[in-house]
């Protein structure tokens, strides 16, 4: 991958050079068109880019972002704390590769001064962490969950369905998968209508029923609010990651391969190993839904620590 910031990417980006590089043009289109509530500008430029009817970068997955080491942390950048999470929303579903600068899941800020990079690169305690934003984080783990299952948000064409200054409706289609995403950046409640093939949608955000009535879908979406719309709702049956800075001490609870767990939500789950991740040598829990045999990893010390809200055990043995 290469940091380009200027010129045309594909003279970089190709199959005799680079995979992908810095889309540092929609980098600038992120924060401004939500502090200017200007959506026809990013709108513009991801067409310009990615569009259904062309786009000059349709061939390169350009690597996104919304800060860095060089430049102000999106926290300190945006008006609004309100339009983070829709702005990684953004992030997540626009073509391309979505990627995040440590510290700012959790709203941290940082502006350059006196021509020094110091404020942007911090040491940060994960400890310290439980004082800033854990909404902003959750919601992101939720945003690389939805990423993660869903292809056409990763690699779907782009096709704006309705825009208006501060609400932004587009889909991404890939093959006969079809996701909806919402934005309203107004602050006041704002509907979309509009028609689909898909007989059944729910906003796997919220894990919210979208009402379709004889092809039309109706949504009436809340202040400073997004959705990513899906037919099936594959993310909300296995339980949000728990913040790192919950994480309870490792190997607190000798886990038994073999036995039965209830998650403090309800469902039971088997043990079916103990593994170690390749890389840094992690232990990872293994571990098989009896609902639907669906299979799980995360690390014991998540598995054995305790719930996001911190007042009963994650994993109860049966």
């Amino acid at each position: 991958m290469g940091e380009i910031i200027h010129g045309d990417y594909n003279r970089w980006a190709n199959p005799e050079m680079l995979d992908s590089v810095t889309n540092y043009e929609c980098y600038k289109g992120i924060y401004s068109s939500h502090n200017d509530k200007n959506y026809f500008e990013i709108d513009y430029s991801i067409n310009r880019q990615s569009g259904v009817n062309g786009g000059i970068y349709k061939n390169i997955n350009l690597y996104n972002f919304v800060d860095n080491h060089d430049v102000n942390r999106i926290a300190s950048t945006v008006n609004n704390p309100a339009y983070l999470p829709l702005v990684y929303t953004l992030e997540y579903t626009m073509p391309g590769i979505p990627s995040i600068y440590y510290g700012s899941e959790y709203g941290v800020q940082g502006r350059k001064e006196n021509n020094s990079d110091d404020n942007l690169r911090p040491c940060l305690h994960l400890a310290d962490m439980e004082r800033e934003n854990i909404d902003l984080y959750r919601h992101i783990v939720k945003l690389g969950r939805i990423y993660k299952a869903y292809p056409a948000v990763r690699t779907g064409y782009y096709e704006r369905i309705q825009i208006t200054n501060q609400q932004l409706l587009f889909k991404k289609v890939q093959g006969d998968q079809t996701i909806y995403i919402a934005l309203n950046l107004g602050d006041y409640q704002y509907d979309f209508n509009f028609s689909t093939h898909l007989p059944a949608l729910v906003d796997v955000l919220s894990a919210n029923q979208i009402e379709v009535k004889d092809g039309n879908a109706h949504i009436s979406m809340p202040p400073f609010s997004s959705m990513i719309i899906v037919s099936d709702d594959i993310v909300n049956t296995e339980p949000d990651e728990a913040p790192a800075h919950e994480i309870a001490p490792h190997d607190e609870t000798e886990v038994e391969v073999g036995a039965h767990y209830r998650h403090y939500k309800g469902n039971e789950y088997e043990v079916i190993a103990v593994a170690r991740h390749s890389e840094n040598n992690e232990e990872l829990v293994v571990y098989k839904s009896l609902k639907d045999g669906a299979v799980w990893a995360r690390p014991k010390a998540i598995f054995c620590g305790k719930s996001s809200d911190g007042t009963t055990q994650r994993f109860v043995k049966l």
